[in-house]
């Protein structure tokens, strides 16, 4: 979930709309792939591949190169 600037989080740009379609273009095996998006006045959302294992963060503090 990305919230716009109106909610004062992140702004909506044509730089961000862009980044999205050139993600949804990708087609690589250790890039995950963008299905579907959907927006309403407030939100844009993303549906995204599911990668099982363990959060990105989780992976980032157990890094030794922090």
């Amino acid at each position: 979930l990305l919230q716009t600037k109106s909610n004062g989080i992140i702004p909506r740009t044509n730089n961000l709309i862009q980044e999205i379609k050139n993600l949804r273009s990708i087609s690589h095996p250790r890039i995950i792939k963008l299905f579907d998006i959907s927006e309403d006045s407030q939100n844009i959302y993303l549906v995204l591949e599911y990668v099982d294992g363990i959060s990105l963060a989780k992976h980032i503090q157990s890094s030794p190169h922090k």
